[in-house]
């Protein structure tokens, strides 16, 4: 979550919309008939962002009715995760494989000029994080349908 500014974003949201809504459940209903319609359409926004769920975990089947909805919710909205996440050393890179490392910078084509096999996992992290600054790769959970990893310069 510490790489992905949209947490921060979802976070700020929430606590600006718990000032502005009644305290007292009660009150909801009448302080929503007394909003224009941009507000209530920012609070639904707000809302349907909160119930989308599109944690892709283990035991997830490679199709669910879920992670197909959120699939094409992003692809109606052209959200691009690549803006809102960056992988780092310790929230990415430090905690996978080093099979996982290799298969990254293999399908980048990122610019390397040591063996990854060669370094401790630490170090194989910290090489391939700066051998990743400035592309916009995305792990395939995080990319929307068919897209491409995005690939170094040659």
């Amino acid at each position: 979550m510490e790489d992905c500014t949209a947490h921060a974003a979802l976070a700020k949201e929430a606590e600006r919309w718990g000032d502005h809504l009644p305290g007292d459940a009660a009150d909801l209903f009448g302080w929503c008939l007394a909003q224009p319609q941009d507000v209530l359409l920012d609070l639904l926004a707000f809302l349907a962002a909160q119930s989308v769920n599109a944690v892709e975990t283990k035991h997830d089947h490679t199709k669910t009715a879920r992670l197909d909805h959120a699939s094409d919710l992003a692809e109606a909205l052209s959200f691009d995760m690549a803006q809102h996440w960056t992988p780092s050393v310790e929230g990415f890179y430090g905690r996978v494989s080093k099979a996982t490392l290799l298969h990254i910078v293999t399908e980048t084509r990122a610019p390397m000029q040591v063996s990854i096999s060669e370094l401790k996992k630490k170090d194989a992290a910290r090489y391939v994080a700066k051998a990743m600054q400035g592309i916009a790769w995305l792990p395939a959970p995080f990319r929307m349908t068919g897209a491409e990893p995005v690939r170094a310069a040659a």
